[in-house]
């Protein structure tokens, strides 16, 4: 009977530990998925003030980038509706240009030529993103489109910033399908349901197995054992969903908050600084074209629209450029 009970333990705690690795593992890959869409938020961010040519069209992308973060953490928790209409307005609509009340409101195509998007339309993006099906899926949708309009309206500087910025916006889109398939890969419920069966069994065996030796300290340490066996079950299980409202789950909150703060101090060092950024070195194009000397210490010689140009222009990569 030892024997066999021997066997019977080892294996069953052979697969406690399984489990529990495989939660564990589980949970790391939900904090790093969410911790990622974070840092390309912040990437974002960066890249905006580095090519956009109006610091309000960056400040805008910004908002609605981080706005994402938030859209994540609500669609992972299952809140939607009109439950977060206070926190999409108070960060999407509040930042808005005012008007006095004698100003009319203006067309859509001039009061985009600094933002990219106007009061009203501002209002009516929110609306659509409290009643999306998906609010994460909805604001990268908004965060593609108000690159396109950015781009068409010569807001980013070149082709390779809009790639670039992009770019951004696609590496958030896969680290929110990271969160999504964490989320939906649940545990087989035989397999948590055969463990919970196994773990009764082995505590119900427990004492006659103890009793000839402990004998009167057999009830105190059957329990001990049971209770040991019993918490680590619940842990594998708890951590099965990680972007829960349990103490032990991701924390997303604090995240964002974290992000908001950092967020807040690059968008106020860079409205902070006096200097325009006008994109005129966009305008040495021309000059390439004209075959006009181009000094490497030029202002904006570090803005191009055609790398090759430049390469060309300046003799650089140690071969012959064709005409």
């Amino acid at each position: 009977l030892i024997g066999a009970f021997g066997m019977y333990s080892t294996a069953l705690f052979l697969l406690l530990t399984m489990r529990l690795n495989a939660a564990v593992r589980k949970y790391n890959d939900a904090v790093g998925a969410f911790c990622g869409i974070c840092a390309h938020i912040g990437r974002f961010a960066h890249q905006t003030q580095l090519y956009c040519t109006d610091k309000r069209v960056s400040t805008e992308c910004t908002l609605w980038a981080y706005a994402l973060s938030r859209a994540v953490q609500s669609d992972l928790r299952g809140v939607k509706g009109e439950e977060c209409r206070a926190m999409y307005e108070h960060l999407l609509i509040a930042q808005c240009p005012k008007r006095s009340a004698s100003q009319a409101e203006p067309p859509v195509e001039a009061d985009a030529v600094h933002f990219i998007l106007s009061a009203r339309q501002q209002k009516d993006r929110v609306d659509g993103l409290i009643i999306a099906t998906s609010q994460s899926t909805f604001v990268l949708q908004q965060l593609s489109a108000m690159l396109r309009v950015a781009f068409d309206r010569g807001l980013v500087t070149n082709i390779r910033a809009l790639i670039a910025l992009h770019t951004c916006v696609e590496a958030m889109q896969m680290a929110y399908a990271d969160c999504r398939r964490v989320q939906l890969s649940p545990e087989p419920f035989s397999y948590a349901s055969l463990m919970k069966v196994y773990s009764v069994l082995w505590a119900g065996a427990l004492p006659f197995v103890l009793v000839p030796t402990l004998q009167m300290a057999t009830v105190p340490m059957c329990g001990v054992l049971a209770f040991f066996v019993s918490k680590i079950d619940e842990i594998s299980a708890e951590l099965q969903n990680p972007f829960g409202f349990d103490i032990s789950d991701v924390g997303m909150g604090a995240v964002n908050d974290r992000l908001l703060k950092e967020l807040k101090q690059s968008l106020f060092v860079y409205n902070s600084s006096a200097d325009d950024i006008t994109g005129i070195a966009n305008l040495v194009d021309g000059a390439i074209d004209a075959e006009e000397a181009i000094e490497v210490g030029q202002r904006g010689a570090g803005d191009w629209k055609d790398s090759e140009k430049l390469t060309r222009a300046l003799g650089l990569g140690g071969r012959i450029w064709p005409n």
